[in-house]
């Protein structure tokens, strides 16, 4: 049985999804546990479930180090983007942002915060912590309308409720306030770190709900067999049907999306497919920057790169625009040439003293200089599920960042005629 935390209805798919994909689309089981959000990362580290869906934004503390657990947590691509305001009187919001300075005028400013999100850190940068309050998520809305605070940080499809309770209540709404967005947050699955494999499961069914969207496959058809996604075995003998199972549990991602309250969840634009016309490129947000973690882990390769003064990140030589090693006087240059430079100097500062570029001649040889620690990164390989989960030619599985370049190319057999949409990242 999956044990998974699931505090909004609709985000139950992806727990449903999960559990398919791992046990089979007729014998899979879920355990919603009801909990709070200051204690999930808690609950997620002990042990006590196996998913958080909780709404976890991504972010870069948390996936390093959490102070509550002092680790970082796995984090699957994000499932949809929440829109962070401030909604409530009109002068006091101006007093949340900024826009108003004068402290007496701003002096009975109170804002509450969900307990367990980010916004409290974020606030107290630009805020006295006696003009903030915590509050759990379920009683944000009571908390305003009983006066214990002026102005609410909440998603913005929550704000439209609030207004219509104080309607309801007969509470004066014409000085009542949204802010325009505060933050743009990509909600994610959480995993523990420890767990390399059950991550990579999380993730690639997830992503199959994405492409079976794209494909414009339902989870009907997946049902009555008319369509299906191929098979793996990257998973084990037992896991084949990953893809397959996740969808015919819950559809495509655009069926889940719109499975529970879509008034309160409206499938914005951010929140769509994208058709090869919009940017794909994001950001996640940095979170709380002065977090302190734990230092690099002995006989990790941060403490590797540390002891021999040397960061060595292969690149494909002779490849125009990402990686060339010219005769003249302009020596490497190429995209991803620049991406192990701004790597080296993330370690050791600026210059490329410490920098040693090592050419290979595909992604199969970088793979291999990885495995056996010849090298500490490969900049430009493209990003796939079986290269993620067991890499043929090493037999192991690889980490890789987030996307830096995507290529399309043209795909065209008996069934399908397609474009193939290829990401490039640094593999470690």
């Amino acid at each position: 049985m999956l044990s998974a935390i699931c505090r909004l209805f609709r985000l139950c798919p992806q727990c449903k999804a999960v559990a398919a994909a791992v046990m089979g689309r007729d014998i899979y089981k879920v355990n919603l546990i009801p909990h709070s959000l200051a204690i999930r990362f808690e609950l997620l580290n002990n042990g006590e479930m196996d998913l958080n869906t909780n709404c976890v934004a991504v972010e870069m503390d948390r996936d390093v180090c959490i102070r509550t657990i002092d680790t970082g947590i796995g984090l699957s691509t994000p499932t949809f983007h929440t829109l962070s305001v401030f909604g409530g009187h009109s002068r006091q919001v101006a007093c949340t942002r900024g826009e108003i300075q004068d402290k007496e005028e701003c002096s009975d400013l109170s804002v509450c915060t969900c307990n367990g999100t980010k916004h409290w850190d974020i606030l107290t940068l630009t805020l006295p912590k006696n003009q903030l309050f915590l509050v759990n998520f379920v009683d944000a809305f009571d908390a305003f309308v009983e006066g214990k605070c002026n102005v609410l940080v909440a998603p913005d499809s929550e704000m439209h409720k609030l207004k219509n309770i104080l309607i309801d209540l007969g509470k004066p709404v014409d000085d009542f306030l949204v802010s325009p967005v505060s933050t743009v947050d990509g909600a994610a699955l959480a995993t523990r770190e420890d767990d390399g494999q059950w991550s990579d499961s999380v993730f690639w069914a997830l992503q199959a709900l994405q492409t079976a969207e794209a494909h414009g496959f339902t989870q009907e058809s997946f049902v009555n067999g008319s369509a299906a996604l191929r098979q793996t075995d990257a998973f084990g003998e037992d896991c084949k049907d990953v893809f397959n199972d996740a969808v015919a549990a819950v559809g495509n991602f655009g069926e889940f999306m719109v499975k529970h309250d879509e008034n309160a969840f409206p499938r914005r634009s951010y929140n769509q497919m994208n058709n090869g016309k919009t940017g794909i490129i994001k950001s996640h947000p940095l979170g709380v920057v002065g977090t302190e973690g734990p230092g690099p882990f002995p006989g990790g390769t941060i403490a590797s790169v540390q002891e021999k003064g040397k960061l060595f990140c292969a690149v494909q030589s002779k490849h125009p625009g990402f990686a060339e090693d010219t005769v003249n006087a302009t020596g490497w240059h190429g995209m991803d040439i620049d991406c192990c430079r701004a790597v080296n100097a993330a370690m050791f500062g600026l210059g490329e003293e410490n920098l040693g570029l090592v050419k290979v001649g595909g992604d199969e040889e970088g793979f291999k200089l990885l495995q056996n620690g010849d090298i500490d990164l490969c900049a430009g390989v493209m990003v796939t599920m079986e290269r993620d989960v067991r890499e043929p030619s090493t037999g192991t599985g690889f980490a890789f960042s987030r996307p830096c370049f995507y290529n399309v190319s043209a795909i065209l057999n008996k069934q399908v005629g397609a474009e193939c949409r290829q990401c490039t990242a640094i593999a470690f």
